[in-house]
C-alpha cells in the first residue's frame, strides 16, 4: 500500500502522566479511583474532557486525602514525593510505587552543578529523621531504610551510614585536616528493627599519625550493631615500586537513571548497565553504581558517610546469583586509599570463596576517577529466606 503517513492523532486521555493513565486503567477494571496531583502544570490535563476524578491539591491537602484513604495507594512520583506520601499514610493502607522513568530522569536526578554529584537527590529523602526523646536525639527510620530481608528491619546501608555519621560527629574533623578515613569495619550482630534507635561514638586512640574511633548502635538499651573507624595522616608516598593489579572499571553512562525507587544502577557481564536489577538474576560477575541518599533528612551527606553506606552493598555484588541473594551479610570491612571525588560510587565484584555455608567476598570501590578502596564481606547462607534484588525499589 502506498500513501502519505500523516502525524498521529493523540488520544487526550493518554496525554497526561503515568499516574493519570493508571487511574484510567483502574477505573476500567471497576475500581473507584482518584488522582491527586501537586503540580499546577497538570491542571489543563486534569480539566480535559474525559479525564477521571482528578484534584489539584497542596501538600497539606494531599496529607488529608492519604490519611483518610482506604485500599491501595499507587505512587507514580519521584523520590521526594514518594517519601513524603509514604510518611502520610496511616492504618492498613497498602502502598505501592510505580515510578515513571521520565520523572526520575527529569526531577530526581536533575543536574545540580552546586553538588559533588551531577545527579543529586532531594534533601527530603533520607534514611532517618532526627527526633528528640527524653532529652536525647534518636534516629527514626524512614521508608527507604527498610530491609529486603524483612519489612520490619533496617537495611545495612542505612545502619552503616548512621554509624559513620556518629563517628564524624564525635570529633572535630576541621582540627586535624591531615587525617582521613582509611579503614571502616561494621558488624550487625542483631536484627535492627524499623523503630527509633540511638548511635554513639567515642575516640579510642588519638595519636600523631592515627585516630581510632568506635561507634555503637542501640535499640531499647541493647546494642545491635557496632563499627570501628581508623583515620590516618596523609604523607609523602614511598619511592619504591610495588606490585598492584591494573584496574579500569567503566562507570555507567552519565544520563542513565534508576527505573525504580532504589537509587542504584546495575551491571552484569553480557548484560551491561541498566536502570533496574531485572536482567541481572544470573551467576555472572556484577557491579552496582550508587547515587547519594542523605543519612539524616535535612543534613548534607559527606563523602565518608556515603562511602561507608555504599560499602555494605559488597554483599550484593559478591553474593547475588541465579537464585537471588541467598547469603546474608554478617560483617563488612573496607580499606580506603582515598575518599570519593564525587557523590557517585561504584562497586565491582573482585573475588568470592565459600565453604560450609560461609562466604567470603570482596569488591572494589571506584568512582569516575578510578579505584579508591577494597571492601570485604563475611556472609552466612540464608537461602530459606533468600532476597530477590530485582524487587528492590518496586514495593514499599
Amino acid at each position: 500500500m502506498e500513501g502519505r503517513i500523516g502525524a498521529p492523532r493523540r488520544d487526550p486521555r493518554l496525554s497526561a502522566g503515568l499516574g493519570h493513565v493508571g487511574v484510567h486503567v483502574s477505573q476500567a477494571l471497576g475500581a473507584h479511583a482518584r488522582a491527586l496531583d501537586l503540580s499546577e502544570s497538570k491542571r489543563d490535563d486534569a480539566l480535559r474532557p474525559g479525564m477521571p476524578d482528578c484534584q489539584m491539591v497542596s501538600a497539606a491537602e494531599a496529607s488529608t486525602n492519604i490519611a483518610e484513604a482506604s485500599g491501595l495507594i499507587v505512587s507514580s512520583v519521584g523520590f521526594a514525593r514518594y517519601a513524603e506520601f509514604n510518611r502520610m499514610k496511616t492504618g492498613d493502607i497498602r502502598f505501592r510505587s510505580v515510578i515513571d522513568p521520565a520523572i526520575l530522569a527529569r526531577q530526581s536526578y536533575a543536574p545540580d552543578r552546586t553538588k559533588r554529584s551531577n545527579r543529586s537527590l532531594p534533601m527530603s529523602l533520607a534514611f532517618f529523621e532526627v527526633r528528640s526523646e527524653c532529652g536525647r536525639d534518636v534516629l527514626v527510620p524512614e521508608p527507604i531504610a527498610r530491609s529486603g530481608w524483612g519489612r520490619a528491619r533496617v537495611r545495612g546501608i542505612a545502619i552503616s551510614g548512621a554509624l559513620a555519621r556518629a563517628v564524624e560527629k564525635s570529633v572535630d574533623v576541621e582540627a586535624r585536616p591531615g587525617l582521613r578515613q582509611a579503614r571502616w569495619s561494621v558488624d550487625i550482630f542483631r536484627p535492627v528493627a524499623d523503630a527509633p534507635l540511638e548511635v554513639s561514638a567515642s575516640v579510642i586512640r588519638e595519636g600523631r599519625r592515627l585516630r581510632l574511633i568506635d561507634a555503637t548502635m542501640e535499640q531499647e538499651g541493647r546494642p545491635v550493631a557496632r563499627a570501628s573507624a581508623l583515620m590516618v595522616a596523609n604523607s609523602e608516598a614511598a619511592p619504591g615500586a610495588v606490585w598492584s593489579r591494573p584496574l579500569n572499571f567503566e562507570a555507567p553512562p552519565a544520563g542513565l537513571a534508576p527505573l525504580t525507587t532504589e537509587p542504584r544502577l546495575y551491571f552484569s557481564e553480557d548484560v551491561g548497565w541498566t536502570g533496574s536489577g531485572e536482567q541481572h538474576q544470573n551467576s555472572a560477575r556484577k557491579q552496582t553504581w550508587h547515587l547519594p541518599v542523605p543519612i539524616v533528612r535535612g543534613e548534607e551527606l559527606t563523602p565518608f558517610q556515603f562511602a561507608a553506606s555504599v560499602a555494605d552493598v559488597v554483599s550484593v555484588v559478591a553474593n547475588w546469583g541465579d537464585r537471588g541473594l541467598e547469603y546474608i551479610n554478617a560483617g563488612v570491612t573496607v580499606a580506603f586509599a582515598r575518599m570519593p571525588d564525587e557523590l557517585e560510587l561504584g562497586l565491582a565484584a573482585a573475588d568470592r570463596v565459600e565453604a560450609d555455608g560461609i562466604a567470603a567476598g570482596s569488591a572494589y570501590l571506584y568512582d569516575r576517577s578510578g579505584v579508591l578502596g577494597l571492601a570485604t564481606v563475611t556472609a552466612m547462607a540464608n537461602h530459606q529466606h533468600a532476597v530477590d534484588p530485582r524487587r528492590l525499589g518496586r514495593e514499599t
